[in-house]
């Protein structure tokens, strides 16, 4: 699976995203999500949409040199 949309599903917790290793494409937006975590194995990840959440902690995205 190379895009994940998961927008608008009132997802509070993304610890299950570490498992899809060659997602290029993840859109998060419209849900209940506080922090960002468990992204450091998407090496392949170039794309990852988070608006209108509630974002209060981000660990994990410097190692992701495909984001653009």
């Amino acid at each position: 699976m190379r895009q994940l949309n998961l927008s608008n599903n009132q997802i509070s917790s993304i610890q299950f995203i570490d498992s899809c290793k060659l997602l290029e494409e993840l859109n998060l937006e419209k849900n209940l999500i506080t922090k960002i975590t468990h992204l450091e194995g998407l090496v392949y990840l170039k794309k990852i949409e988070l608006g209108k959440n509630k974002i209060s902690e981000v660990s994990g995205i410097a190692t992701l040199n495909n984001l653009k």
